[in-house]
Formats: C-alpha cells, structure tokens, sequence
C-alpha cells in the first residue's frame, strides 16, 4: 500500500508517538510495551481501508490501546470525546494482550510473524541482519572497532534467546552484553542532562480536577532506561529522551498541548 494515500499520514504518526511518549513519561508504561503498541497502531493507520481515519480517531484509538496495556494506577481515565471508528471490530482485531508476559513474547516473535514463509535458517539469517543494522545504531556509546567486532561476532554465532550462560552462544547472549555496555555508557549521558537540565525533566500534568502540576520524570526514564533488555528497547527510550529534550527547547509559540489528547488524569 502506499502510505501517500494515507491522509494525513506524517500527522498521524506524530500524534501516535507523543502519546506513547507521555505514557511512558507518565504511567507504568515499558518499552516492550511500547515498541509493540506503536506497530499495532501503525498497522492501523497503514492498512488498506483506513486510509481516511482522521487526527481524532486516531487519537481515540491510541487511547484505547494505551488503557489496555499500560499500568494507569494513581490516574483516572477520562471519557474520551472523540469518536472512534465506525468499525467497532477494529480494536478487538488488533489483538493487544493484556499481559506484559505475553507482550515479551510477542516481541521476540516479531521476526517470525513477519515473515511466516521463511525457514529457520533464513529467519536466523533476518534476524541477524536486523541486529546488524541496530549495532550500526549505537556509536558513539560504542567505537567503530567495537561496532565492528560486534558485527563479526553476530554473523559467527547461533541466532537465538539468551541463554544465560557464562559465555556468548547466541546473538541474544551478545546483545544482552551490548546493551549493558550501552545502558553504563548512555546514563553517564542521562545523569548529565538530568544534572544540567532540570526543567526538562519535568512534566506538565493534568490533574483531575482540572489544574496542572509538575511530575519528576527523571526516575521514571531512569527505570526504562535500566529495564532495557534489547538494543530496540534501549535506542527506543534513548530516542524518547531526546524528543523530549527537542520539545521542551521549542519556543512556546511552537510547541504543540498534548495533554488534551490524553485518556488519562492523575489523581
């Protein structure tokens, strides 16, 4: 399908990230979680017959994903006035599950979902590939040598979970170890910013009752940070914090009230 016959696509796409973004920042919302939540809603937005959903079904929509698969304790959910889709089946097609069990395992089964006519030979062979290319992702948290034994590592050993042995046998013991190193690199990064930015790490929240207040996130992206178990995991929540800090650096004129756009209100 063409995505130039989505209306109003890029929009789309925007609206779904910043409130992803502010669940994570906000709610007991992890990166697994995330990264799943985020395809399933672009899957909405790109398959063939909503192309024409517009800004405020889309909103519903993520909303009502969000509500599903995010811990939303200490908050409220407000009732949304926006419509949703006509096709009341839509959401119950998507499937979210509820558990973060099973949302673990239906990320580590991406590769499999995608690409169901592949043997697991040429499914090793993709997945490798792909991490490849997420390793290509990380300097200058890694230098060139080390990106390039990563590399070489990758294409020598067997593709597969972790094992949690001592030594590296899978890519997925590999990856474990270069996400620590990235984690102990990047939160030096963190820690900086947080030190040196303190505004930024602060979010505007509406309260129940109607006023807003200031949370510390600064914890809150710590903790994801820590919990990341994957290179996606971990370059998803580096990339949260840095559209984070683009935003806050906006000129007020600028920046865009997401907080109505939201189902939830702290209490």
């Amino acid at each position: 399908m063409s995505f130039a016959r989505v209306k109003f696509y890029d929009e789309k796409k925007m609206v779904v990230t910043n409130i992803l973004d502010a669940a994570v920042k906000t709610l007991d919302f992890d990166q697994k979680a995330y990264i799943k939540t985020k395809a399933q809603l672009m899957k909405v937005i790109e398959t063939p017959g909503f192309e024409g959903l517009g800004l405020g079904e889309i909103v519903a929509i993520t909303n009502k994903l969000i509500s599903k698969v995010a811990n939303h304790t200490g908050y409220v959910i407000v009732d949304s006035k926006m419509n949703m889709p006509q096709d009341s089946k839509l959401i119950d097609e998507l499937g979210i599950e509820r558990s973060s069990t099973k949302l673990a395992k239906a990320v580590s089964d991406k590769t499999t979902e995608q690409h169901p006519h592949h043997d697991s030979k040429e499914l090793g062979l993709i997945g490798k590939k792909k991490l490849i290319q997420l390793v290509k992702l990380l300097p200058p948290l890694i230098s060139k040598r080390e990106m390039e034994n990563y590399t070489t590592q990758i294409e020598s050993i067997r593709f597969g979970l972790p094992t949690g042995a001592n030594s590296i046998r899978t890519t997925g013991d590999l990856e474990k170890d270069i996400v620590e190193q990235v984690v102990e690199a990047y939160l030096i990064d963190f820690d900086y910013l947080v030190r040196h930015q303190p505004e930024a790490f602060y979010e505007l929240v509406e309260m129940a009752d109607g006023e807003a207040k200031k949370i510390d996130i600064s914890e809150k992206l710590r903790k994801q940070l820590n919990k990341a178990e994957s290179i996606g995991e971990f370059l998803s929540i580096r990339d949260l914090v840095k559209r984070h800090i683009d935003g806050v650096k906006q000129p007020e004129s600028e920046k865009d009230s997401w907080g109505s756009l939201m189902f939830w209100k702290k209490k």
